[in-house]
């Protein structure tokens, strides 16, 4: 009797992940004959001996063999397929400030971005650069504040570029535009008795 626990069949891993395999093998006349199963990856070719082993696969699909003989030449056999992925790039969005927001001096901005990785997870601090077309560098992380004073009068492209520890970077950006207030108009109250000459 064979059983296979992992990997489950059908899972997808990242290509810099260790892939742990786990069986287990019992025969009525020899016993337990974990310490035979050998494991065969499509790929990779023998990948090792034992109930429990853990290794790092070449990118692809693989059908995985676990198969143990026992000592009258009898063979158990189990199978499972899994993947291993390239390199995949972050995911990456802006939540503030949405597109197409105006803003006037001097309103504060609030940025909030997130980007997660299938290698890296939640990418967070200097993984996350904040840019304006206009601008340059505003800030880094997934959250922080401006006062709209301190940008330029125009339309802006804010971007947030997202980097994992693969060197794989993804862009996302919204279009902002910024104004300056406009004039206060202050008037000055004059008493009946002044008298305005021309001339």
């Amino acid at each position: 009797l064979l059983l296979l626990f992992s990997p489950v069949n059908s899972h997808d891993f990242a290509y810099s992940a260790n892939v742990g395999f786990l069986a287990s093998a019992f025969d009525p006349q020899d016993g337990n004959l974990n310490n035979s199963i050998e494991w065969i990856s499509s790929i990779d070719g023998v990948l090792g001996y034992g109930s429990s082993l853990s290794k790092t696969l070449t990118v692809g699909t693989h059908l995985v063999t676990a198969h143990v003989i026992d000592s009258a030449g009898l063979t158990a056999v189990n199978q499972t397929t899994i993947t291993v992925l390239p390199q995949q790039p972050p995911v990456v969005f802006i939540q503030k400030p949405r597109g197409a927001q105006v803003f006037v001096h001097p309103a504060n901005i609030s940025f909030r971005g997130y980007a997660t990785d299938f290698e890296d997870g939640n990418l967070t601090n200097s993984s996350l650069v904040w840019k304006s077309s206009l601008n340059g560098t505003l800030g880094f992380g997934n959250e922080f504040t401006l006062n709209s004073s301190i940008l330029v009068v125009g339309t802006h492209v804010i971007s947030l570029n997202a980097t994992d520890s693969d060197g794989k970077s993804v862009v996302a950006s919204a279009n902002v535009t910024v104004n300056s207030a406009k004039p206060v108009v202050s008037l000055i109250n004059l008493s009946d008795n002044h008298v305005f000459f021309s001339g």
